[in-house]
């Protein structure tokens, strides 16, 4: 898909925007930070080939809790990270 100057642009604040946080961003929080549709920037990231760059999971990094853990266990968890 050849991209017009328009999705360019849009592929060019995606950069700015991800590039400094190291890429450890949803694809979807990245739409909305930057206050655009989730379908726009999902087929600039297809075209541009950085599918693999972003975060798969919001809570992939941050909590480390097993989806099989009783959801008590997790809420004592949180408080815990939490204080």
């Amino acid at each position: 898909m050849k991209m017009n100057p328009k999705t360019e642009a849009l592929a060019f604040r995606i950069w700015q925007h991800c590039e400094p946080l190291g890429w450890d961003i949803t694809l979807a929080d990245c739409a909305k930070q930057m206050g655009e549709r989730l379908g726009s920037v999902r087929r600039v990231v297809v075209v541009k080939d950085w599918g693999n760059r972003f975060r798969a999971k919001a809570s992939s990094w941050r909590y480390h809790v097993s989806p099989s853990t009783p959801s008590k266990i997790r809420a004592e968890e949180l408080k815990g990270l939490i204080g």
